[in-house]
Order: structure tokens, then sequence, then C-alpha cells
């Protein structure tokens, strides 16, 4: 019952109703969803005790949100052109109006092409994270530099997605972007339609393993590009499909719908989508931890039929590096 009233209340973000009247219990409920500091935003009548944690995670937000912005303009270098910011920082900026409203750990950059190698030189040594190791030959590339300044974490990315998993195409992504400021900096900002192929790509990199957050985030998305009042959603799967991201798309809908903030209707999932569904956790449960071997089977199975045997081998040599 406490799961469905607070999914009432984050529906209303989409809506633009009044959200109910939220009983004593919830903001622990939030927490574990990540919305914690939305319920503050949206302003449901909260119990003190909830009331008090939603401000406070609100806070965390706004003062996270800032770091990462001084911490940005501090090192981002003068001679790089403007990164295209994503994920996080731009849902905040641009669906949620405040960043208060959203939690996000990391600021995310893309700057793919040459520019890239010369940014990243430019970024400080120090606090810099080892690359992943998985899914990449030993010698190939990371396709990111996470930089560890003032207690913040910025990434820079060359590729939203490495090239074996999906066909999306950076340059394009980084070459739409639209002119904006960061704090005192210049950058690029996504697209409508770009924000969904984003989404996606970092969704399908988790295998979909979501929380109401990231649901929330997929349904404000959606919103504006027209999902409520004008929705193309032939048009979307088709762009999807193109980037390799057709499945990713098909499950997030079926999440989506199941969840039941979405406050529309939804295209039919197939019968596979479904059944691949049944891998994940319960909707409503919050972002636990996967199964090791259900994460991987929907990893192979969101990614480019075409590239799998890529991400197989990728994968062996991983393990073969472990043992």
């Amino acid at each position: 019952m406490l799961d469905r009233l607070l999914v009432a209340a984050l529906r209303c973000r989409l809506t633009g109703e009044r959200p109910p009247t939220l009983p004593d219990g919830v903001a622990a409920l939030a927490a574990r969803h990540r919305v914690c500091g939305t319920l503050y935003h949206i302003g449901p009548w909260l119990g003190e005790k909830d009331a008090a944690a939603a401000e406070r995670a609100w806070n965390l937000h706004v003062a996270g949100h800032l770091a990462r912005i001084a911490a940005f303009s501090r090192i981002w270098p003068r001679s790089a052109p403007p990164p295209l910011v994503i994920k996080g920082a731009d849902l905040a900026e641009h669906l949620y109006d405040d960043p208060g409203a959203r939690a996000a750990n990391d600021l995310d950059l893309l700057l793919p092409g040459p520019s890239y190698d010369e940014a990243a030189a430019g970024l400080p040594r120090a606090g810099r994270r080892p690359p992943p190791r998985y899914e990449r030959f030993a010698g190939e590339a990371p396709i990111a530099l996470g930089v560890e300044v003032d207690g913040v974490l910025i990434e820079l990315h060359r590729r939203l997605l490495p090239p074996h998993r999906a066909r999306l195409p950076d340059a394009a992504l980084y070459g739409r972007g639209v002119p904006g400021r960061l704090g005192d900096r210049v950058v690029r900002w996504p697209t409508a339609r770009d924000r969904l192929s984003i989404w996606l790509a970092n969704a399908a990199k988790d295998a979909l393993f979501v929380d109401l957050a990231g649901l929330l985030d997929l349904g404000l998305i959606l919103k504006a590009l027209g999902g409520l009042t004008r929705p193309d959603w032939v048009g979307w799967r088709r762009a999807a499909a193109a980037a390799g991201l057709g499945r990713p798309l098909d499950l997030a809908l079926l999440r989506l719908q199941q969840s039941g903030l979405w406050p529309g209707a939804l295209p039919a999932a197939g019968p596979v989508t479904r059944a691949m569904a049944r891998l994940l956790p319960p909707v409503l449960g919050g972002r636990v931890e996967p199964d090791p071997v259900r994460f991987q089977a929907l990893k192979l199975w969101l990614c480019d039929p075409a590239r799998r045997p890529g991400v197989a081998l990728r994968g062996a040599a991983t393990l073969a590096r472990r043992s």
C-alpha cells in the first residue's frame, strides 16, 4: 500500500495534479528508490519525521550539484571544447528544474573524437580512478575517465557505450547539442530526443535494474517528447532500433507500465520482452543487487544482436584476466 501511495505522489510530477497525503514511514521507502528529495520538491503532506528527511535529502542533492559544478569550473581545460552534459546534471537542470529534486553521484560529460584525448590530458592527474576492466580486451582503450576532485566525481566519456554494444552516433549526439552554460562554463545540452537515447544506453548498461528514480527520469523524458499529448511510439522505436537500443526501449516501457508511474497508455510488450522482464526484481522493490547470472543474461539480450559475439568475447577475456 505504501509503495503505491509513493508512486501516486511521484506520478503527480508528470500530471501536475495535487499530490496525496502520505503516511508515516514513506521517507524510508523513498530513500530506497532515491526519490526522497523528489518528495520534498513535489510537496505532498508528510509527517514531521518524513518531512525532515525529505528536506535533508533535498539539501544534500543541491549541495552536491553545486559542488560538482564548482569542481567542473575549476578543472575543465580552458582550451578544450565545451562538453555535452549528460545524465543526472542535465535532467536536474532541464526536466526537474530543481537540482534538489534528483539524486546524483557524479557529473557525466561527453566529448567524442580527438577532442576527448586533449581534454583528458588536461584534467588533473591526482584523483584519477582506474579504468574498469570488465567487458574490455586488455589493450582496448577505456571509453571514460573518472577524476575525483574536491570530494566529487567527474566522468569524461569519449563514448556513451562501448562500440561492441550499440551503434550510437556519439559525434552526432554531441553535434546536435544545444549551447548553454553550467555554472560559469560554456557547455552543450542534449536535445529532447537524444535524452531518450542517453537514458536507454545507460539503463541497458545496468540491464534495466532501475528504481523509481530511474523510471521517473524516463517518464519526464517521454513527457518532454510529447508522450502524453502526441506520442510517436513507432518513430521512437524505429530510432531506438537503429541505434541498437530497441530492446532496451521495449523493456523500459514495460517496466514503466508495471510501476504505475506513467499516467497514459503505453505500447503493449511482446511475449519475449515479458519473459525477460521476469528476470528482473519486482519493479517496486528498489535498486537491489542483481543476481549475476540473470544480470549477464539480460545484458546480453538487451545489446544489439549483431554485436553479441563481441560482448561474449570481451566477457570471456575479463574472466580470463581474473583467473
